[in-house]
């Protein structure tokens, strides 16, 4: 595997703003969800390679553009995450107590799993205590499931309610050592086309079922091919490269260094 770690980085910062926060391109302005997969791409890339220059820190402008948003009070529960997430960094955001209300006010509007998922995750990174949902209230899957649905059931498991029914474990292991291709990626779901989006959720899954995927190098080498002479990450081999494939294949690395390791 061959990458340029510094073209990386430099794809990721051409896309900062001056006003603060992060755009999909550099025409285009920030968003909370480009900001976040920029910044943790970032402490990614410094944690993987620490001889990387990233500059990872939020700028006062960055965070001044967090704050509008949070203040706002229309983000959803994904984007909340990312909020208060980007603010643990520089230890700025909210209190408990005020993200619990603001939990709260949400409860009713849990639906999909991603909320859930979300749901769930804020309440654990941010210690929280426990959640106000029980198990048998989770959505089921969908009919033909996809790569993410599954981690985020997974996650739901193993992390909020602490162990996998009986035969989750070995059903979701096969199913996905099922959904990798010959070029080394994962596809949604089996038989389906490699991205690198199903890529960074399936090995984040097998990663909670503590299962080794195969062919880690064939993994490295799908990754390798989705990065762009410019730097950053497209979805698949011949696409065009955006913040939010980068942080996926940013995300997969560390996964292959954590399976390596």
């Amino acid at each position: 595997m061959l990458l340029d770690l510094q073209k990386i980085c430099n794809f990721i910062r051409a896309r900062h703003k001056a006003s603060g926060g992060y755009g999909a391109t550099p025409l285009l302005p920030a968003t909370v969800e480009d900001t976040y997969h920029a910044v943790e791409a970032l402490i990614l890339l410094k944690r993987l390679f620490p001889g990387v220059e990233s500059n990872a820190l939020l700028t006062r402008e960055d965070i001044q553009f967090l704050k509008i948003k949070w203040e706002e009070g229309e983000l959803g529960l994904k984007s909340g995450y990312q909020v208060l997430r980007l603010f643990s960094y520089v230890g700025l955001g909210p209190s408990k107590e005020v993200v619990q209300r603001w939990l709260l006010e949400r409860l009713a509007h849990l639906h999909r799993l991603e909320a859930f998922y979300f749901f769930g995750k804020i309440h654990r990174e941010f210690g929280l205590g426990r959640v106000f949902f029980r198990k048998d209230k989770l959505p089921g899957l969908s009919p033909e499931p996809v790569v993410k649905e599954v981690y985020f059931r997974l996650y739901l498991q193993k992390e909020i309610f602490k162990r996998f029914p009986k035969g989750e474990r070995g059903r979701w292991s096969s199913w996905l050592k099922a959904c990798q291709n010959g070029d080394g990626g994962f596809g949604f779901r089996p038989g389906t086309t490699s991205f690198v989006e199903n890529t960074h959720y399936a090995l984040r899954s097998l990663y909670l079922l503590k299962v080794r995927p195969r062919g880690l190098e064939a993994v490295q080498n799908f990754l390798s091919a989705c990065q762009k002479p410019e730097g950053g990450f497209s979805r698949r081999p011949g696409a065009a490269p955006f913040l939010d494939a980068t942080w996926h294949a940013v995300s997969a690395l560390c996964l292959l260094r954590d399976f390596s390791g």
